[in-house]
């Protein structure tokens, strides 16, 4: 009996175990919704850990491809290939549920950013109607039903700004999203 190919079917079983648990912590972390840049650090250490594995499966395979350690091709029940595929079914289920997270994090970033422009174009008009409500002001006969207008139209933009950075706040609060992976 190969010690080699031994040695190898133990790194390989180490390498699919890692991949297994690492899997877990991406799921329960999205699940829990941690912040992204979290779920971002374990998909990065799964993506490591599978890229192991793939080197670690490609020498095993190669090992026992000679005919005197053809025995070693089952482990488990389970042939190289299915052995393979099942690995790589795991790595994607963790990656299917980070991809989904990654793609509401960019959903509330954008919705974020829409509520952020619509807030800066309405603070940089309140310049604009403070001036003239100021112009009638110290005009000599200052006109009353403007001056309501003026009051009316900066209610609203208060209002709205109340109701724009609510919003944000909204978006925002299940924690800051990045978009960094």
């Amino acid at each position: 009996m190969n010690m080699r190919v031994l040695e190898k079917k133990q790194d390989r079983t180490k390498a699919k175990t890692a991949i297994r648990l690492a899997a877990r912590r991406v799921i329960n972390a999205a699940n829990r919704e941690v912040e992204f840049v979290l779920l971002t650090n374990l998909m990065v250490e799964l993506e490591k850990f599978y890229d192991d594995f793939l080197i670690v499966n490609e020498e095993f395979e190669s090992l026992v491809a000679i005919e005197e350690d053809k025995d070693h091709r089952v482990v488990n029940g389970e042939d190289l290939s299915t052995y393979s595929e099942n690995v790589k079914k795991t790595f994607m289920e963790a990656q299917d549920v980070f991809l989904k997270r990654k793609n509401e994090a960019r959903s509330k970033s954008k919705a974020v950013e829409t509520a952020r422009v619509t807030l800066k174009l309405e603070v940089m008009s309140l310049p604009d109607v403070i001036k003239v409500a100021e112009e009638n002001l110290n005009a000599d006969s200052p006109n009353i039903s403007a001056l309501q207008l003026d009051a009316k139209e900066l209610q609203e933009l208060s209002s709205l700004l109340s109701s724009k950075t609510t919003e944000m706040s909204i978006i925002g609060s299940s924690g800051h999203e990045q978009d960094a992976y």
